[in-house]
C-alpha cells in the first residue's frame, strides 16, 4: 500500500509578514487624520449645541427677572447674606454670570454657586455651561483638579459691552467703562435687559474664550488683529496691543506657530464658536467675526 504523503501547512513569510505591516501602517496613516478630525467636528458640534442650551437658559433667566441678562459678576455686598452661600468652606461673596444661570442651565441644581463638592464639580462639567474641549487633558487649569483655579473659568465668556454700535465707541483706540460688567461694592456696570442689545442678531453674548470675560482693543483703521496669546492662562490686559482679544479663535482648529508670547496672526486654523444676542449660535472660521460681535463693525 503507499505511503500518504504528510501535509504540512505553509506559514507566512517573512517577506508576506512585512507587506501586511506596510500596508496597514499605510491604512492607519490614512485613517488617522480622518478619525481625528471626525473627533474635533464632533468637538465643535458638542460646544455650538451648549451654546444652544445657554441661549435657552438665558431666555428662562431674562423671563425671571423682568427681562434683565445676568452681569458677568454680581459682587459684595449683593450677595453677601444668602444662606447656604458658602463654597469649599469659605463664605462666597460674589456670585458670577455662571452661577445666576445655573438653576436654569441645570434643572434641579441645589444650589446657585458653581460647585461646592467634588460631586458638583463633576455634575457641572457636564452641563452646558462647561466647554467639552476647555481644559482637556490641562489639569493646571481645570477647577476640578486644580483648587487653585478659577471655577468660573469654563470655556466660555460673555461680552461686556450690549450697546456698541458702529458709531460708538468713537476713535481708534477707546473702549468705555464695561457696561454689563461686575455690579456692587461701587464698582461699574449694571444688567441690561435683553431690549437694550444693540443688533442682537450680530451682537455677540457668549463666545469660546480662555477666560472668564472677554476683552478686547480696539483695531486701527486697517483692521488690524493681534495675534492671541500663547499662554492660556493669560488674558487680554490694557495695554495688549491694538486688535487683541482672548477669545480663543483656534478652540476647534488648529494653533499657528508662535513667536514668544502670542501665536502668528496668519496660520493655523481658525474655528470657535459664538452666541448671538437673539439666542442663535454659529461655528466662525473668521476671527473678524468676533471682533464685528463686540464693536458692531470691522475695522
Amino acid at each position: 500500500m503507499p505511503a500518504v504523503p504528510s501535509s504540512k501547512r505553509r506559514g507566512f513569510t517573512l517577506v508576506e509578514l512585512l507587506v501586511v505591516i506596510g500596508i496597514i501602517a499605510v491604512l492607519i496613516g490614512i485613517l488617522l487624520p480622518a478619525l481625528n478630525s471626525a473627533r474635533r467636528s464632533a468637538a465643535t458640534v458638542a460646544c455650538l449645541s451648549n451654546l444652544r442650551q445657554l441661549a435657552y437658559a438665558f431666555q428662562m433667566y431674562a423671563g425671571s427677572n423682568r427681562n434683565a441678562l445676568p452681569v458677568i459678576r454680581q459682587d459684595n455686598p449683593d450677595f453677601n447674606n444668602i444662606p447656604g452661600n458658602t463654597a469649599n468652606g469659605e463664605k462666597v461673596t460674589n456670585v458670577y454670570w455662571t452661577d445666576q444661570l445655573l438653576p436654569y442651565a441645570m434643572p434641579g441644581f441645589k444650589t446657585i454657586f458653581a460647585w461646592t463638592s467634588p460631586e458638583d464639580g463633576v455634575r457641572y462639567k457636564k452641563s452646558p455651561l462647561w466647554c467639552p474641549t476647555w481644559a482637556k487633558d490641562r489639569e493646571d487649569i481645570d477647577p476640578y483638579k486644580n483648587p487653585n483655579t478659577d471655577r468660573f473659568r469654563t470655556g466660555y465668556a460673555p461680552n461686556q459691552w450690549p450697546t456698541f454700535r458702529p458709531d460708538y465707541p468713537a476713535g481708534a483706540a477707546f473702549v468705555p467703562a464695561k457696561e454689563a460688567n461686575w455690579r456692587g461694592n461701587g464698582s461699574v456696570g449694571r444688567y441690561f435687559k435683553k431690549s437694550e442689545y444693540v443688533d442682537p442678531s450680530n451682537h455677540l453674548l457668549i463666545a469660546e474664550s480662555n477666560f472668564w470675560f472677554i476683552g478686547f482693543s480696539l483695531t486701527d483703521a486697517k483692521g488690524t488683529l493681534s495675534g492671541q496669546n500663547v499662554d492660556i492662562n493669560t488674558w487680554f490686559t490694557s495695554g495688549s496691543p491694538v486688535g487683541s482679544m482672548n477669545i480663543d479663535r483656534f478652540r476647534h482648529g488648529k494653533y499657528p506657530s508662535n513667536n514668544g508670547a502670542v501665536y502668528a496672526t496668519t496660520g493655523g486654523l481658525v474655528k470657535y464658536n459664538i452666541m448671538y444676542a437673539d439666542g442663535h449660535a454659529n461655528t466662525s472660521s473668521d476671527p473678524a467675526d468676533a471682533y464685528r460681535g463686540i464693536r458692531m463693525r470691522y475695522p
